[in-house]
């Protein structure tokens, strides 16, 4: 099992923090350490990004944005093309919002990722959806098609847009992780499995929100497990050693 943490950006003094948990997470064989741009944070992903990738030759380290960030996605495309290359195609993309807005105001997110999915795989791209459009956009150099794997480019959804998910054809999307809760699981579990049998995409995650209680979250993060490709655990802060230690121990 895949097991993918999520933690917050924040100020600039803690900076070295993330320098330290991430030495942490390598040595303990953690894949991927995901960045969250989160209301507040003065670090910017890509350059934290780039900072932490010369002192940490294995890891994957990868950034989660707002969809509503302002960041145009044929520039997110440039960004992530670049992180790919100098890192030796460590970088990943979660790109969403975990609010409780109806799902069909996030319907975007997923243009979005499909229009940096074309970018990554062509030198010259022409995309025209219903809220983006590029014309002719120059992306080189680029990652090869052969390294662009279904989860290096994810929409995230929150447990709000379960229902929408469930009626909303998914065959196109190649990959997305979505939000699970412990206290509504029992309810959820039914439109999970819909999801989960008739989405056809290649990769589904899951999202667990650590909050206060970090043993009862990886609990949970195991009892579901093995129903997705991967679980990413979204951290409130910074864990420390022991809670990284604890929720090694799920993969």
């Amino acid at each position: 099992m895949t097991v993918r943490h999520i933690v917050p950006l924040g100020d600039f003094e803690e900076l070295a923090s993330l320098r330290a948990l991430t030495r942490e997470a390598e040595s303990l064989g953690v894949s991927t350490l995901l960045l969250e741009e989160r209301l507040g944070s003065q670090l910017d992903p890509v350059v934290t990004i780039a900072a932490l990738l010369t002192s940490n030759p294995t890891i994957s380290l990868g950034m989660m944005l707002s969809a509503h960030s302002g960041r145009a996605p044929s520039v997110l495309a440039k960004l992530v093309s670049g992180l790919d290359l100098v890192s030796g195609g460590r970088t990943h993309l979660v790109l969403g919002d975990l609010d409780d807005a109806p799902g069909e105001t996030l319907a975007g997110s997923a243009e979005q990722v499909e229009l940096i999915r074309e970018m990554l795989t062509h030198d010259v791209t022409t995309f025209v959806g219903p809220a983006y459009r590029v014309d002719s956009a120059w992306n080189t150099p680029r990652i090869s098609g052969g390294s662009l794997t279904p989860d290096k480019i994810c929409v995230a959804y929150s447990r709000a847009q379960l229902e929408w998910i469930a009626r909303t054809d998914h065959r196109g999307l190649t990959a997305f992780v979505i939000g699970c809760s412990r206290s509504t699981w029992n309810v959820d579990e039914p439109a999970f499995a819909e999801v989960l049998a008739n989405s056809g995409a290649p990769f589904i995650g899951a999202l667990v929100d650590i909050e206060n209680d970090v043993a009862s979250a990886i609990a949970f993060a195991a009892l579901i497990a093995g129903r997705f490709a991967a679980v990413y655990l979204r951290w409130p802060t910074i864990p420390t050693e022991s809670e990284l230690v604890l929720s090694s121990q799920l993969g």
